[in-house]
């Protein structure tokens, strides 16, 4: 007797519930394609599911928020205090703006003091 062979997976579209022996042939369905956002690295047949991809910042953060996207180009931009040598330096910002930048001052504190500056 010669056993069937098939897919033997049982989470593959094309399982073979009499298979005894695994021939490699299993099929995934999901999204094949790399660069859509529903992309399925463990899928090996497209089942049309794949999402087109729209580029732009998907982040409400960004000064450039875009609310059509659905992936992430690395184009989003946050504005604020870029110098590190400010008191408000920001690391996140991508674009400086510099009249919020605010720089620590040398001096008296104290308001009560002669010298208070």
């Amino acid at each position: 007797d010669v056993p069937l062979l098939g897919c033997t997976d049982t989470s593959a579209s094309n399982y073979v519930s009499g298979a005894k022996v695994d021939d490699g042939s299993c099929a995934f369905d999901g999204c094949t394609n790399p660069l859509s956002p529903n992309y399925d690295s463990t899928a090996t047949a497209n089942d049309g599911s794949c999402i087109t991809p729209q580029p732009g910042c998907p982040d409400t953060a960004a000064d450039n928020y875009l609310a059509s996207a659905n992936y992430d180009d690395g184009t989003c931009a946050y504005t604020g205090c870029t110098d590190a040598a400010a008191t408000n330096f920001d690391a996140t910002a991508t674009t400086n703006r510099a009249s919020s930048c605010v720089f620590p001052v040398a001096g008296c504190t104290k308001s009560t003091a002669a010298n208070f500056n």
